[in-house]
């Protein structure tokens, strides 16, 4: 099997593993992510380095709202994380279908490199504005990076 087609597969099982544990994994204010009753500590490196919100900060609390029904929370979270989500379930089907099709792989499209290029420029565009919002509301930031 070609590389290209190899890596669409894994993106793909990546995709459903995020989905799959979004919807098995709690969310509380006051505790965070849980799994299982467990309090789920450290997801970031980034935050755990620095102390302070990555680029993508807020995605995994973004996605597991959105997987429990709360658009508004998945937004308010990442302001990204519903579109992300959205995405994933197109590329999976489109691997499914160019997998079985034997056509070209999806992370070979045009359209696949556009994607990305539009997720890493709004990511770090609303890592800039998050980054002036918080230097203006300290509060705000300590309510978003859990310790």
């Amino acid at each position: 099997m070609e590389r290209a087609r190899m890596l669409d597969i894994l993106l793909s099982v990546c995709f459903i593993t995020v989905l799959f544990f979004s919807r098995v994994v709690e969310f509380s204010p006051n505790a965070g992510l849980e799994f299982a009753g467990k309090q789920l500590k450290g997801a970031c490196l980034f935050q755990e380095w620095t102390k302070a919100p990555c680029p993508l900060c807020g995605l995994s609390r973004s996605f597991v709202s959105l997987a429990h029904g709360g658009i508004r929370e998945s937004f308010s979270y990442n302001f990204l994380g519903p579109f992300i989500a959205f995405l994933f379930i197109p590329f999976v089907i489109a691997t499914a279908m160019s997998t079985w099709r034997m056509s070209q792989p999806i992370i070979e499209t045009h359209l696949f490199s556009r994607l990305i290029l539009i997720i890493v420029v709004a990511s770090l565009t609303l890592w800039v504005i998050r980054g002036i919002y918080y230097s203006q509301h300290p509060k705000q930031l300590e309510l978003m990076v859990r310790k």
